[in-house]
């Protein structure tokens, strides 16, 4: 199902709250991060995988 190309790089399996999805395609990368389209075996769901990458101007935290 994957394009093997597209996702070499990336993973194969992805940790949301504990529970383990199936990375199915990536969606897209910007900025922020990376947007995946993953599956539990029986649903699909978009994640957005965020970047936190350090700045001087902006602090991170469990802004979610």
């Amino acid at each position: 199902m994957k394009n093997t190309t597209e996702m070499s790089q990336f993973p194969d399996k992805i940790a949301v709250n504990g529970k383990i999805f199936e990375i199915i395609k990536l969606l897209g990368k910007g900025k922020g991060g990376y947007s995946y389209l993953i599956t539990d075996g029986e649903k699909r769901y978009v994640v957005k995988q965020i970047h936190h990458e350090s700045c001087n101007y902006y602090r991170f935290g469990d802004k979610m």
